[in-house]
Parts: C-alpha cells; sequence; structure tokens
C-alpha cells in the first residue's frame, strides 16, 4: 500500500491515507508532519514549526504537574526556599507568550 498525506485548505494535517483519497475537499503532500500541531506552508511546500503559543502551552502543563499538595504545603510554611514563586514566575513568563 501507499501511504498518502493529506491536509485541509487552512494546511491542517487531516490524515495518512493507503492507497485512496479522503473523503473531503483536501491536498496532497509528499510528506507527513512530525508534530500534528504543524500546518503546512502551501507556498514553500514544506511542514512549519510548531507555533509557540503551542509549544508554551506544554510547557505550563509540565510545570504544573510539579505543583503538588506537599509542595504547595512547603510554601506556605516557608520550606520551598522560594521554589513555588520561582515555578509562578515560568508559568507567568509562557503565559505571556500564548496572549502575545
Amino acid at each position: 500500500m501507499i501511504e498518502e498525506y493529506y491536509v485541509d485548505s487552512s494546511g491542517n494535517f487531516i490524515g495518512t491515507f493507503y492507497g485512496c483519497a479522503p473523503t473531503v475537499a483536501a491536498h496532497k503532500v509528499d510528506i507527513a508532519p512530525t508534530d500534528s500541531r504543524q500546518t503546512w506552508s502551501f507556498t514553500e511546500k514544506k511542514w512549519n514549526d510548531i507555533p509557540a503559543a503551542s509549544k508554551a502551552k506544554d510547557a505550563i502543563a509540565e510545570l504544573e504537574k510539579q505543583i503538588t499538595v506537599r509542595r504547595i504545603r512547603e510554601a506556605i510554611l516557608g520550606l520551598d526556599k522560594g521554589w513555588l514563586l520561582e515555578v509562578e514566575k515560568q508559568i507567568h513568563g509562557l503565559r505571556l507568550i500564548i496572549n502575545s
């Protein structure tokens, strides 16, 4: 079977089809994206980089996973040596990227 990759008119990856075309209006591209958040550049004929906002959201999620009840308790008791404040500053900076 031949793998064929398709994008919609906005450059969003629709999917990989084996030996058939998708039922929606689509454009065939030569290569698959490395990440589903990438969009196809019709003028440059290549996948664009992942948007900075998506990368920032991923980084925020990873930082928020580190904020546990134990970490919050340590911050309240003053035992975290400013760790929680540092994480909050990093999250704030990443949110500025998303909102810009």
